[in-house]
């Protein structure tokens, strides 16, 4: 039986409520109760030391781009939205290594657009987190041949199937050992340059689980491949044949 002493209330195991909510997969339910919990004192990870980014003046971007081109990895995060079919993109941040470089889209000129443009559709290893948003905003921007060959929050399902989240600053948190520090915001693109260098610094890490998992196949032969074509299926859309939903409207009233 249980007395009153039993009915008070207690701060609960996180650890055990976040196991269970993982075997049951609430992975929205999961996320509420942690709201409603807080975070708690002890379980925030220091925030990781980030670079400072190189604000790329307009003139040196074809440049920049040059130089990058001979880069193994290159991580890309973008400050694009994305919705109803219509995206924007302001700016672009691009890591190789420890270094960060931003570049303001609204600044540049038609060449050094068409240079970014060449770079994006034509770089062997380009690397993003949640590409397929990212993606579909920067074809509708006019970078129509934007591709990723690799995405960490794909790599993060892929070692943890069963994780509520597999956010960058989850995953930065987890395998990095350090939180993305909070952007300020009057300083456009320091949000992504935190999440571009966070990118390039896990995807090794992430590379290695996978392989020592056996499920690098799987992420370069299936999930990166049907990343671009789903992204492509939901930019296209689908045909629909108004005149018989209109019917099945009327029908169902």
């Amino acid at each position: 039986p249980l007395g009153i002493a039993d009915a008070v209330r207690r701060e609960p195991d996180r650890e055990a409520l976040g196991t269970l909510f993982d075997q049951l997969e609430f992975a929205v339910l999961g996320r509420r109760v942690e709201a409603l919990l807080g975070s708690g004192e002890d379980t925030a990870a220091p925030a990781a030391e980030v670079p400072e980014p190189v604000r790329v003046d307009a003139a040196a971007v074809p440049g920049l781009l040059g130089d990058f081109r001979a880069a193994d990895w290159v991580a890309l995060a973008t400050d694009s939205t994305y919705g109803l079919g219509q995206g924007t993109v302001d700016h672009v941040a691009l890591s190789v290594g420890g270094s960060v470089s931003v570049i303001d889209l609204s600044a540049l000129a038609p060449s050094a657009t068409d240079a970014l443009s060449t770079f994006l559709a034509e770089h062997p290893r380009l690397v993003a987190h949640d590409a397929k948003p990212q993606l579909k905003a920067l074809w509708d921007a006019g970078f129509t041949g934007a591709h990723v060959d690799w995405d960490t929050q794909l790599a993060g399902y892929l070692i943890e199937p069963d994780k509520r989240s597999h956010d960058l600053g989850d995953l930065a948190s987890t395998h990095l050992g350090g939180a993305l520090p909070a952007a300020p915001d009057d300083e456009p693109g320091a949000d992504i340059s935190a999440r571009a260098w966070a990118i390039t610094q896990l995807r090794p890490v992430l590379a290695e689980q996978l392989e020592a998992n056996g499920v690098s196949a799987i992420m370069e032969e299936i999930e990166v491949p049907v990343l671009d074509i789903l992204a492509r299926m939901e930019t296209r859309g689908i045909a629909v044949d108004r005149a018989r939903l209109d019917a099945l409207g009327d029908e169902f009233r």
